[in-house]
């Protein structure tokens, strides 16, 4: 994807991943354009690869991909905002499966900004994002600040994955910001097995720039 702060081309997510060995992999792409474009810079980087790349919504597409029930499995999950996704997916994705999940989660850019959109209907986006609609219950019958609503949200999700068998906690969400400390998402990470968890801990240790973090 172009980086329009230094005008040059950066690699996104899918790219990142060929640099690692995994024993396949799948990636999902609604725009056409994007979908082109990813395929050929897949044929270009690892054509010795397994790569499934995919022309469809990820919502509709997740029952249509042969997905190994055995092993270990990995998601990185990287909607533009609540919009795109739906729980019911992680829930169909993570079923009788071992498979973590790395998932962008946009409490600034998604739901700060769009939170007055969905208080008013039970069928909106951010219901259907989350799985639930407990936090708008709550806040018809008590309601509370707009940072107090914003961090119900973000903790109902986390319910919703530990109903699915996830070890979720608040404490290893990564968030990342603009240069002005705005709050843009956060990076959850969720596993079914403590280890992973413990392994994303030593990972977040260490910044984009490989230099660690003492504690």
């Amino acid at each position: 994807m172009p980086d329009s702060r230094h005008n040059e081309e950066v690699d996104g997510s899918p790219l990142i991943a060929l640099r690692f060995n995994f024993a396949k992999y799948f990636f999902i792409e609604a725009d056409a354009e994007c979908h082109h474009a990813l395929a050929e810079r897949v044929k270009d980087r690892a054509p010795e690869k397994p790569v499934e790349v995919v022309h469809g919504d990820c919502n509709n597409e997740i029952m249509n991909l042969k997905l190994p029930v055995s092993g270990l499995g990995l998601a990185f999950v990287d909607p533009t905002g609540v919009s795109d996704l739906a729980f019911e997916t992680i829930r169909k994705l993570a079923e009788s499966r071992k498979i973590d999940l790395i998932i962008n989660f946009a409490e600034g850019m998604g739901i700060r900004m769009n939170l007055h959109q969905y208080t008013d209907t039970e069928k909106n986006a951010l219901n259907r994002f989350m799985g639930s609609a407990r936090w708008q219950q709550r806040q018809r019958h008590a309601p509370t600040s707009f940072d107090e609503m914003c961090k119900e949200i973000a903790d109902e999700y986390l319910e919703n994955l530990k109903s699915l068998g996830y070890l979720a906690v608040n404490s290893d969400w990564i968030p990342v910001r603009t240069d002005q400390n705005a709050l843009l998402y956060y990076l959850l990470f969720a596993s079914k097995d403590p280890r992973g968890n413990d392994f994303w801990r030593k990972i977040t240790r260490i910044d984009p720039h490989g230099q660690r973090h003492l504690f």
